[in-house]
């Protein structure tokens, strides 16, 4: 035993010195040390000691980069969110006529204004002379609809 270091300490030095070669030379990330080579074969168990130990900082060091990272990545917030974008609403005109048609799978509506006419998907409750605007919803899907501003209720339709 020289310097505090056990035989049995200076061989786990000597088996870690020589996986680190063996290990590097399967991955071909390097070829062989020649100071690990002379650690290995001239060198005292104090300089083993010294070398294991500044590898183990290394890798520890490393091993510490790598898990800061990935808990990074794990919490950081991801990109910013757009704000949501308010429907456009557009005149319609006025309720001239409205007529529904009832089948056995589906009931529509066809709404005729001063402006336009215009398919819903089910039953309309307005009457002549009530206000209507179309509903331009762009995201998150596009979609436009019926709104009818009436005295009965105010509702929006799907247009087919």
């Amino acid at each position: 035993m020289s310097n505090g270091i056990t035989p049995e300490q200076d061989e786990r030095n000597k088996r870690l010195i020589a996986h680190t070669l063996y290990g590097a030379q399967l991955l071909g990330i390097y070829r062989r040390n020649p100071m690990q080579e002379m650690l290995l074969n001239e060198g005292t168990p104090e300089e083993r000691q010294v070398y294991v130990a500044r590898k183990m900082r290394l890798y520890g060091a490393i091993a510490v980069l790598v898990l800061g990272y990935m808990a990074y990545g794990y919490f950081s917030p991801g990109p910013a969110r757009p704000l949501p974008v308010a429907p456009e609403m557009v005149d319609a005109g006025m309720v001239k006529d409205v007529q529904l048609h009832d089948s056995t799978f589906t009931t529509s509506t066809t709404v005729t204004t001063s402006v336009g006419v215009y398919q819903v998907h089910g039953g309309v409750s307005a009457s002549a002379g009530d206000s209507v605007k179309l509903k331009i919803q762009k995201e998150p899907i596009p979609l436009r609809s019926l709104c009818v501003e009436s005295q009965i209720k105010s509702v929006c339709y799907s247009l087919l």
